[in-house]
């Protein structure tokens, strides 16, 4: 998938031609809706009929963008078919007691990793060395990944490798 890239250099300016592309060439006012994760640019006000237009437009791109996102994973193994997301999620979901990670020191809202130390039967818990996980996920995306079978553990890999923090040395 392609992106047309600007350098932003603190003042973000959007070419006389992509609002000509969009339709907007004549718009004297332009209403900018924040997204996580991005910024939607529309007229200040609009029609019914152009409010659909851009709901059938934004529809379009999230499925290329998780048409994009889904063969990045690849398939699904055989064991993942007929799973729901509960079923996936509760593989990644660990659960501590509000006052055991207070004594840990392990912010209520910090994922966590377990290392088994099997010749011992003890795990080593802490707080993980990543931001997002599977866990993540809003679950209409989980539910898609299940329904046409692709590979969630490798969506996980992805946002794990992705989000892993640096340390200080690093």
């Amino acid at each position: 998938m392609e992106f047309k890239v600007i350098k932003r250099n603190g003042s973000a300016v959007v070419p006389d031609g992509m609002f000509k592309l969009c339709g907007m060439e004549n718009a004297k006012l332009i209403s900018m809706v924040q997204l996580n994760g991005g910024i939607l640019l529309m007229p200040e006000s609009v029609s019914t009929f152009e409010l659909i237009t851009l709901i059938d437009a934004l529809t379009s791109q999230a499925c290329e963008f998780l048409e994009a996102l889904a063969a990045e994973c690849g398939e699904a193994e055989e064991e993942q078919a007929g799973l729901a997301a509960a079923d996936v999620l509760s593989e990644f979901e660990i659960v501590l007691p509000d006052w055991l990670r207070k004594h840990a020191g392990i912010a209520e809202d910090a994922k966590l990793e377990c290392d088994p130390v099997e010749e011992e039967g003890k795990l080593t818990l802490c707080k993980a060395s990543y931001r997002h996980d599977l866990t993540d996920v809003p679950h209409p995306i989980l539910q898609y990944f299940l329904d046409f079978g692709y590979d969630l553990y490798a969506l996980n890999e992805m946002l794990v490798a992705e989000s892993q923090e640096q340390t200080d040395a690093e």
